[in-house]
């Protein structure tokens, strides 16, 4: 008797049990090249600068980007200011009382490094 397999493109799962038992299979496909129905269209990354900032510093989004609320967090990851989702391709970020060190924005794309002097 052959082990039933299941086979998710290049990925195949077997059974390796040899009883007579049913062994059922659970899959997630969170990987967007495995549930594309369409090749991904490379972006440009959002910018932030100037980098490193003093009082305050510009998000500029790319063309097509959904806005969502930003978060800026220290180096240990805590958020220590939040922003209202830009209503346009540039956002000013007010950075005043901040003490200087690194953090990181989140909510435009992948997180940016931010040095605040």
């Amino acid at each position: 008797m052959g082990y039933p397999t299941a086979d998710f493109g290049p990925i195949t799962l077997s059974n390796i049990s040899n009883t007579s038992s049913s062994l059922g299979f659970l899959a997630s496909l969170t990987d967007p090249t495995l549930t594309a129905t369409t090749a991904a269209i490379p972006r440009e990354p959002a910018q932030l600068f100037p980098n490193p900032a003093h009082h305050a510093a510009t998000l500029r989004l790319p063309a097509g980007t959904a806005p969502a609320p930003l978060t800026l967090t220290d180096a240990l990851g805590r958020p220590v200011r939040r922003y209202l989702a830009p209503a346009g391709p540039e956002t000013a970020l007010d950075l005043r009382g901040l003490p200087a060190g690194l953090y990181l924005l989140r909510g435009a794309g992948p997180a940016q490094r931010l040095a605040v002097e």
